[in-house]
């Protein structure tokens, strides 16, 4: 197999990242910056995490070269800090998850009132610069999400404290956050695993918010039968008044 070129190198990379140029300029948030433009910003961020550095300035060091334009290690480690970047970067995720097109659940009738995501948390190492809580830095959680219609990927929150759980960040969230902006009257359906089970809460958003969750049953959820109550068959049945409460569950995490 031949080696790829360098020019051979960028004409992939432009072609792949391409629509953040599109998008960098629709954000609210957008800047003419002479230095690094937020086009480049964008394009050096994707580039980073698709490549296998360990740390930034591995990165600089070892993909830099193979960029059109790399800025320089104090610049790059400075525009991670900036607020307005990050908002750009947010706005340019919501642009590009709206352009894209598909949908391999059409061809199922009975989703069409739903839309449809799927979750899930993601832990890596700390870095040295992160803060510490009780002396010691722990491991970064991050929830995302992906459109099942579209693929499109989303970013749903940074994990906060020690080690917060899934099911803790979902609370902290809302139903609203999980309707991702969906119009009203259409259903959410999210796919999630099991860390997120809370059926008081499921039924809540349900009834009022128009959002549910499907998932695999625990292990200790499934039926078991510890004994039998004998009863007259032939007693006359009776039906036992029930009622249903609307009220918000209680905030148990």
């Amino acid at each position: 197999m031949s080696l790829i070129t360098k020019s051979s190198f960028l004409t992939l990379r432009q072609t792949l990242l391409a629509p953040l140029g599109q998008v960098a300029a629709a954000c609210d948030d957008y800047r003419k910056c002479n230095g690094l433009t937020d086009e480049m910003w964008l394009e050096v961020g994707v580039t980073r995490v698709l490549s296998d550095q360990k740390t930034g300035r591995g990165f600089l060091q070892q993909v830099g070269p193979q960029m059109e334009s790399c800025p320089a290690q104090s610049h790059y480690f400075e525009t991670l800090k900036s607020e307005r970047r990050l908002k750009v970067c947010q706005a340019a995720n919501e642009h590009l998850a709206n352009l894209l097109q598909g949908d391999p659940f059409a061809q199922h009738p009975a989703l069409a009132k739903f839309e449809l995501y799927a979750a899930d948390g993601h832990w890596h190492g700390a870095a040295v610069h992160d803060a510490k809580i009780d002396e010691r830095r722990w491991a970064v959680g991050h929830l995302y999400a992906q459109n099942l219609r579209t693929q499109a990927l989303h970013h749903l929150t940074l994990c906060e404290g020690k080690k917060e759980n899934d099911l803790h960040a979902i609370k902290r969230l809302g139903a609203q956050r999980l309707r991702m902006k969906t119009p009203k009257g259409q259903k959410v359906l999210w796919v999630y695993d099991r860390a997120c089970i809370d059926f008081t809460l499921w039924h809540y958003w349900k009834q009022q918010q128009g959002v549910y969750f499907i998932t695999r049953t625990k292990v200790k959820m499934l039926r078991e039968v510890i004994g039998e109550t004998p009863f007259d068959e032939r007693a006359p049945s009776t039906k036992a008044s029930s009622t249903t409460s609307s009220s918000k569950p209680a905030n148990t995490s």
